[in-house]
């Protein structure tokens, strides 16, 4: 059975010192802004059941719409949960820089208060919450763009001339790749 991907904060989602009155076992309110629904429609990204296109997805996440990389946090969840809380999902065009992993968009549709709620649980209780820390998303990123999984053309100039710069320290700044 695959997963869906869904990028958060993980600080959101565990009680920590900045938050001592949370009860264990309850969710921050804020976690509650990873799942922000536009039009009550949520963005995921479908996942095999083996990972293998885990770090692609991850790769073109992290270089949509940015001009930097950071850290990337995610949370996996099985897609049985989705059919169990009985939401519908319809396939959609993603909007990264990778055209192979916008074909694995999904929208989570017909989305209420209650179901954004029990996904939260979900997430919170059946999900792993993960994280590829900066150095091993740029790593991705440039193997990405090596193999032209990425689109140049659908990233930030800004992004590319830091990327440029790792890749060849010897640039002049501004001499961004196209």
């Amino acid at each position: 059975m695959p997963f869906l991907l869904r990028k958060i904060r993980k600080a959101r989602w565990y009680k920590h010192d900045r938050v001592p009155w949370l009860i264990e076992g309850d969710l921050q309110a804020d976690a509650l802004d990873d799942l922000r629904t536009t039009g009550n429609k949520l963005s995921i990204y479908l996942i095999d059941d083996d990972d293998t296109t885990l770090e692609r997805v991850a790769s073109a996440l992290v270089t949509a719409n940015t001009e930097y990389i950071s850290d990337f946090e995610y949370a996996l969840i099985g897609y049985e949960v989705f059919q169990e809380l009985d939401i519908k999902s319809e396939d959609s065009e993603g909007e990264t820089p990778d055209g192979l992993v916008n074909s694995w968009h999904r929208d989570l549709l017909e989305l209420t208060a209650v179901k954004i709620v029990a996904l939260a649980n979900a997430i919170q209780t059946r999900a792993e919450r993960k994280v590829f820390l900066k150095r091993r998303v740029t790593r991705m990123v440039l193997d990405a763009l090596a193999t032209q999984q990425l689109d140049r053309a659908r990233m930030k100039p800004a992004l590319l001339e830091k990327l440029d710069r790792i890749t060849d320290p010897g640039a002049p700044s501004g001499s961004s790749r196209a």
